[in-house]
């Protein structure tokens, strides 16, 4: 059984069968449709568009705030940013050679997101052949064939193909992958036009997407622990790449790129200090995604005993892992190299909140780990008695790997290559809750509480793309799931109390992050609007702000809604010096429920 099994994995074909598996298992991906930044994307690539604010060129699809204050307000204006909003907020990343694949998008079939799907997938076929070459020139050719089937039927890499504007990131793997393919012929066969290829083709990863850093830790794993030669020799191998990296570092801050002032998004350079404890902080959280399984999504909405847990959870694991490696790490320079680089990719990403769609480079090494670790039980360490104890001891970690990475990932991918069907679903029921006659077109629509932003701001966008009435601006005033209190001091103010303060969820400091306090006093003027904040929690963000209007609350140009369930529902104001308290929200999936009166 053993041998049938090996000569299975190691047959020419199987990369074949693997990735035609692979690709079966997440062709249900094509039903996912538009979402979120999509629109954005269509936008940009509309140049008839009179949307307002999105006036950038077409390899700009990812500048989502360049930083501008003139554009700032603009973005505020329309809804796309909230009131709350950094003065320095930026949130632009340079990604012109992915921005080119939508470009091609829009010129072929501009309405069709199923074409859209299928271009993401034909990059995920290209990043799986890219591997197969890569892990048959480390291994032997049935462990080579187990890896890719792990890194193949990761289910964490449906939501990558789920997501039209996340193909960023299956670009930039490729052209990585082929960075490393062409860096191990020019290190290990000579291969001059390797050597000019290799730093070549990781430049275009680059431009595609900044995750391709994340392949830097695979080259220096390799220069430590494959190269031949004296220590020189290997640091001087990775000087075309880190050229090239430099090269592209300094263009990308030339030109303007990059992000600050929110919370969601931290950079490296911007603040280091707060980056690398977001690496100790998201890091295990991450890897605990990719050895156990657990979505990584659910943490940051996790009760803080929860949070913990996972976390710690995490470490354990990983140490756990590494403990169970040892021996092959001892012994195998291959598997030092692939561990080495795996951790390192967690990173940059961790620059973010964690999702397991991050974890894409990652599985590039881990799943070959994994492959060697599974080769060991079924071929064993060698002799002694010591040796076959530590395989008897794997067996059940054996099981476990098979168990989750085997069985258990492939039956979840065609559900996960759909992950932002379920995000657009939960998007549409809200919108369908927003007035969509003509008579919206001129209206401002104020949004008292929402859980958070962006359930909300994508709504005008996605209307103006499908060709619906919006309202002309958005106002969202406050977020959160807490309770919120509402008074009405004058004819045209609002007193509005969180229970939990203003911007307090993770999602909800995109635009804000904690480095970014305010002070009592604290105040924005928008067309037709000031908010004022007239208390602060001791973290530094909005306790209670008053919001005057130009107009009084009952005025027609106003729309006014609150959340209910699983969208907005009409909120008339009260009188002078009446308060209402909305009660806290209930994210349900249930069967939608007929709000109340």
């Amino acid at each position: 059984m053993r041998e049938k099994l090996k000569t299975a994995l190691g047959w020419r074909g199987t990369p074949v069968v693997v990735i035609v598996l692979a690709t079966l298992l997440a062709l249900p991906c094509v039903r996912s449709g538009f979402s979120t930044d999509d629109w954005i994307h269509a936008l940009r690539l509309d140049r008839d568009h009179d949307f307002g604010a999105y006036e950038y060129g077409p390899m700009d699809l990812f500048v989502f705030a360049s930083g501008d204050p003139a554009e700032r307000d603009l973005l505020m204006d329309k809804g796309q940013l909230s009131w709350w909003t950094a003065e320095d907020f930026q949130l632009a990343f340079w990604r012109p050679v992915s921005a080119l694949t939508h470009a091609v998008d829009h010129a072929l079939w501009p309405d069709s997101s199923v074409a859209m799907h299928l271009h993401g997938l034909a990059w995920f076929v290209l990043l799986l052949v890219a591997l197969a070459l890569l892990y048959r020139r480390f291994a032997a050719p049935w462990v080579a064939g187990l890896g890719l089937l792990l890194f193949a039927l990761d289910d964490a890499h449906g939501p990558v193909l789920s997501f039209i504007a996340n193909r960023n990131a299956l670009v930039a793997a490729t052209f990585a992958v082929l960075a490393l393919l062409l860096h191990d012929r020019w290190r290990r066969d000579g291969d001059r036009r390797a050597a000019l290829a290799a730093p070549l083709a990781l430049l275009v990863g680059l431009l595609a997407g900044e995750v391709a850093t994340s392949i830097l830790g695979y080259l220096a794993g390799y220069a430590l622990f494959l190269d031949k030669g004296r220590a020189v020799r290997q640091l001087l191998s990775l000087a075309p790449a880190g050229l090239v990296t430099l090269a592209w570092l300094a263009a990308h801050r030339l030109l303007g790129y990059g992000a600050r002032g929110g919370g969601v998004y931290t950079h490296p350079f911007e603040e280091p200090a707060r980056f690398v404890e977001l690496v100790g902080e998201r890091g295990p959280v991450l890897l605990f995604a990719e050895l156990v399984g657990f979505p990584s999504e659910f943490w940051p909405f996790l009760p803080p005993g929860g949070a913990a847990f996972v976390h710690g959870a995490g470490v354990v694991v990983v140490l756990v892992f590494l403990g169970l490696m040892l021996p092959l790490l001892v012994r195998r320079a291959e598997v030092r190299f692939w561990l080495f680089g795996g951790l390192l990719a967690v990173v940059p990403v961790c620059a973010t909140l964690p999702v397991d769609r991050l974890l894409l480079f990652v599985g590039i090494g881990f799943a070959p780990a994994l492959a060697a670790l599974l080769a060991a039980v079924l071929e064993g360490p060698g002799e002694g008695q010591w040796a076959r104890a530590w395989r008897w001891g794997l067996l059940p970690v054996a099981g476990l790997v098979v168990l989750g990475h085997l069985v258990l990932a492939p039956l979840l991918m065609p559900m996960r290559a759909q992950w932002i069907r379920y995000i657009s679903e939960l998007f549409d029921a809200i919108d369908a809750t927003v007035p969509a006659d003509e008579s919206v077109a001129d209206k401002t629509l104020v949004v008292l509480n929402a859980p958070a932003d962006g359930m909300v701001a994508y709504m005008p966008m996605a209307r103006h793309v499908r060709g619906v009435p919006h309202p002309a601006r958005l106002r969202v005033l406050a977020t959160g799931l807490e309770e919120v209190h509402v008074t009405r001091e004058t004819e045209t103010s609002l007193r509005i109390d969180p229970r939990a303060g203003f911007w307090g969820g993770p999602l909800e400091q995109m635009v804000r992050g904690p480095a970014r306090p305010v002070e009592v006093g604290y105040t924005v003027e928008l067309p037709g609007m000031l908010a004022e904040v007239t208390a602060t929690t001791p973290d530094g963000r909005a306790a209670e702000a008053v919001f005057r209007f130009d107009a009084p609350l009952d005025d027609p140009s106003l729309l006014w809604m609150r959340w209910e369930g699983r969208g907005l529902v009409p909120w008339t104001p009260p009188w002078v010096g009446v308060s209402h308290l909305l009660p806290p929200i209930e994210m349900g999936f249930g069967p939608e429920e007929e709000p109340a009166d």
